[in-house]
C-alpha cells in the first residue's frame, strides 16, 4: 500500500496471522478478529516498530496482512468482548519499501521526556544527518494526521 493510503481493514490478527485460513483463537495472539471495515484488508498488530523493508516483507508473508500497527488488536478484543462492533481506520505512514531510521525505536519507547531527549541527543551526536530524517518523519506525521482526521470524519458521518 502506498504511503498516505487510508485503509479500513475487515480483520485484525496477531503476528502469527492467517496465512493458511481460519485460526482457532489460541492465546498466543494468532487468532483473527473481524472488523467492520469493507476494505477486505487484513491488519496485523505487533508490539514493536517494523523498521526495515525485509521485516515488513516477512511480517506480510507470515501473517497475510497488508498493513501493520501496534494498537488495533487490543481495541478489537475489548470491543468484541463487550459485544460492540469495531471499526478501524488507519493511514499508511510508511510503505512496505520504506526504511525507518535505525534509532527511531529508541525514541518511541515508553519513557520519561528527559530520557527521550537524551536518546534524541545521543542519536544526533552519533548521526547529525538524523535531524533531517526526524524532520521528514514529523512532516509526514502531520500530513498523515490530517488524512486520518478527514477519513475518521467521513467514517463517523456514515455510521
Amino acid at each position: 500500500l502506498a504511503r498516505g493510503s487510508v485503509v479500513r481493514p475487515s480483520a485484525v490478527c496477531g503476528p502469527g496471522g492467517d496465512p493458511g485460513g481460519d485460526l482457532d483463537g489460541d492465546p498466543d495472539g494468532d487468532r483473527v478478529l473481524p472488523l467492520e471495515g469493507k476494505g477486505g484488508a487484513m491488519l496485523v498488530t505487533i508490539d514493536s516498530i517494523v523498521r526495515t523493508a525485509a521485516e515488513k516483507r516477512s511480517l506480510a508473508r507470515n501473517s497475510g496482512a497488508a498493513i501493520v500497527d501496534m494498537e488495533t488488536l487490543a481495541v478489537a478484543e475489548v470491543a468484541i468482548a463487550a459485544g460492540l462492533p469495531c471499526h478501524a481506520v488507519r493511514v499508511v505512514s510508511d510503505a512496505a519499501g520504506d526504511e525507518l531510521p535505525p534509532d527511531v525505536g529508541r525514541l518511541v519507547k515508553p519513557q520519561s521526556n528527559a530520557r527521550k531527549a537524551g536518546a534524541a541527543l545521543r542519536m544526533l551526536g552519533r548521526r547529525p544527518r538524523a535531524v533531517f530524517e526526524l524532520w521528514k518523519l514529523w512532516e509526514r506525521a502531520v500530513v498523515d494526521g490530517r488524512t486520518l482526521a478527514a477519513a475518521l470524519a467521513e467514517s463517523i458521518s456514515s455510521l
